[in-house]
């Protein structure tokens, strides 16, 4: 069954920080270009709690995703300064279960840094990325809510590229 709009679109926002990872790890890692690498990261949402983004791999750290500019672009706030990235989608599949309002969804797609302040100003990079996104919809007279935020969201992106600082 096809996820809702609304559904897919608060489940998408949770997404924004596609292109961080790559981006954060060459910048904390070394200031020199490197070579297309695999980093992880997750993004936690609960109601209406911020989008907290756990990032491991080369560098481990941590970020909240405070902007959103209609699912493709976002804007993540580091300790040490923030970063700006471009990720639209190429594709995505989805299923959901109206019985226990719980969905999947399935994105492809590239980033791209577009700018940064403090230890992230300059920084420039892109790739590819893949997210894969748990979704439980609240619930409104019985059914599942189209329109509430939803309860929980659960976001693990893989993201591979290349970044310049």
């Amino acid at each position: 069954m096809r996820i809702h709009r609304n559904l897919l679109v608060a489940a998408a926002s949770a997404v924004v920080a596609t292109g961080a990872i790559v981006s954060t790890s060459a910048l904390t890692a070394s200031a020199a270009p490197r070579a297309a690498a695999t980093e992880h990261f997750q993004i936690v949402s609960v109601g209406n709690s911020p989008n907290d983004v756990i990032l491991w791999g080369s560098v481990t750290g941590h970020a909240i995703d405070v902007e959103n500019h209609a699912n493709t672009a976002s804007v993540l706030k580091f300790s040490n300064g923030t970063m700006t990235i471009k990720h639209p989608v190429k594709s995505a599949s989805q299923n959901f279960n109206p019985k226990t309002c719980f969905g999947t969804i399935v994105e492809h797609g590239t980033y791209k840094v577009t700018g940064g302040t403090r230890a992230y100003k300059g920084a420039s990079g892109s790739g590819k990325y893949q997210a894969t996104i748990l979704i439980i919809a609240a619930r409104a007279h019985g059914h599942c809510s189209q329109t509430k935020q939803p309860v929980a969201v659960h976001v693990v992106i893989d993201a591979t590229g290349s970044m310049r600082s």
